[in-house]
């Protein structure tokens, strides 16, 4: 037997003893336990005997991460069944060994401890109330069971110690739900693992699960990122994110995930990415300024994107970029002022990029490395005044038809579709509305291939005939 897997039994096994369990309750007329799931019931346990609910099927050193700032010995709330509100959840603590940890004050909480919720209980945090969670004593969330947040507020502080980068967290995890609408949220998430960046999500990243994330109509800042790792079935909508320290939103390794009328400014990342072999993930009617990096970006794997209706402004690199993906649909974007490119297409299969409006980028769409034989489809947009409408470096083939080139100035195509222009024109002149094809180099796609899943790249084929 392998020393991995022989740690990995013992480690299920401490689990199985160590942390709390849902509680039974006998009934007094028969030797059978019964659940009770509806009674409420609260413990203290230590941080590390719980933290690896945080850590499965987390990105590997996680768990080593957390260790880094916050001791296993310190004590944490459990809540073990039943639905608690804040308040109930101070009158709770108090008559355990957690007198201190929970602190109300009107309808203002603070939290000095790491809380727990375990699968089958919940918390709920109502109208008015504002929770503070006090990362000078190391508090955060993980939430394995239920988390309603409405209409209330969560913020943080970061940790005292000097060099202790630590800010508390809000993590759902395994088959955990959350409804989290019309709040504030701010302040929460550090370093690089997207489990820690402030408002996070991890499923497990079956094909079934079920829609049990919905993040609408919240004013969210100040986060590392609002994040989604296998959360399959995720609503995010309404939402207005500003100041975040990395990209505003993660769509990781997820399917049939929503993103919609969503206002996001002033990123030090991405606006919203989509990344790790997602699929069937809706970007729509959002509206994305001022990104540090690419306005949305869907790469590693991504199939069946489809990113339709946003306006994406003044990117620092460019505004729609598809790289490495497929079977994607670019559509109805206002695309205006990015530094680099309004829309780029890169080693991706089978992309279309129609009745966009193109304006103020330096180029208006480019094309790098695309597959061979696999088209990208250009047709319906509009240019406008970019310094280059259409780049291409030769790869792939390239089909265009009922584009509006009559504001674009001072150049049409650049790279390897500069030869095209004369043609272009005069086919233009004579049927304005023909398809126009320019035959790339046909090169296998090896590279790209090798960056799908293969349930993914069979989703793909089967939208293209393959």
């Amino acid at each position: 037997m392998s020393k991995a897997l022989i740690v990995a039994l013992v480690l299920s096994a401490t689990l199985a003893v160590a942390l709390p369990q849902p509680s039974l309750a006998t009934d007094a007329g028969s030797a059978l336990p019964m659940p009770a799931a509806s009674q409420q019931r609260l413990s203290a346990a230590k941080f590390g005997t719980v933290i690896p609910i945080a850590t499965v099927g987390a990105s590997q050193g996680l768990f080593a991460e957390l260790e880094k700032h916050i001791s296993p010995d310190i004590t944490a709330i459990v809540i073990e069944s039943g639905t608690f509100s804040l308040t109930e959840l101070a009158a709770a603590a108090a008559g355990k060994r957690l007198e201190g940890t929970v602190q109300k004050q009107g309808q203002s909480f603070q939290i000095t401890a790491p809380l727990v919720i375990w699968k089958g209980a919940e918390l709920r945090i109502g109208k008015g109330e504002k929770l503070f969670l006090d990362g000078t004593k190391s508090a955060l969330i993980i939430n394995a069971g239920t988390l309603v947040v409405s209409e209330a507020s969560v913020d943080a502080r970061a940790s005292s110690q000097a060099g202790n980068p630590f800010r508390p967290f809000i993590l759902t995890v395994a088959e955990g739900g959350a409804t989290i609408k019309d709040s504030h949220i701010s302040n929460l998430g550090f370093g690089s693992f997207a489990e820690a960046s402030g408002l996070s999500f991890l499923g497990r990243g079956f094909s079934l699960s079920t829609p049990n994330i919905r993040i609408t109509n919240n004013t969210i800042s100040g986060l590392v990122s609002l994040s989604f790792i296998k959360a399959n079935g995720s609503v995010i909508r309404d939402n207005r994110l500003t100041e975040m320290l990395a990209s505003n939103i993660v769509v990781q390794s997820a399917s049939n995930v929503t993103v919609q009328h969503n206002s996001l400014t002033s990123s030090k990342g991405h606006g919203i990415r989509v990344t790790s072999r997602s699929q069937q993930v809706k970007v729509q009617d959002n509206d994305i300024m001022s990104s540090q990096g690419h306005g949305i970006f869907v790469d590693d794997g991504s199939v069946l994107v489809t990113v339709q209706g946003n306006r994406v402004e003044k990117s620092e690199l460019s505004g729609i970029v598809i790289k490495g993906s497929g079977c994607s649909t670019v559509s109805d974007n206002l695309t205006a002022s990015n530094k680099l490119s309004g829309i780029r297409a890169e080693e991706s299969l089978s992309v279309e990029i129609s009745g966009n409006y193109i304006r103020k980028n330096h180029d208006g769409i480019s094309l790098e490395e695309q597959a061979g034989a696999m088209s990208t489809d250009i047709h319906g947009n509009v240019f406008s005044r970019n310094a280059i409408g259409i780049r291409s470096d030769g790869h792939g083939d390239l089909r265009l038809s009922a584009n509006d080139f009559s504001a674009q100035w001072p150049r049409l195509f650049a790279g390897a579709m500069a030869g095209a222009t004369g043609r272009y024109l005069g086919a233009h002149d004579a049927r304005p509305d023909s398809e126009f094809i320019v035959n790339g180099e046909q090169r296998p796609a090896t590279v790209q291939l090798a960056t799908f899943s293969a349930f993914g790249l069979a989703a793909c084929n089967k939208t293209i005939g393959g």
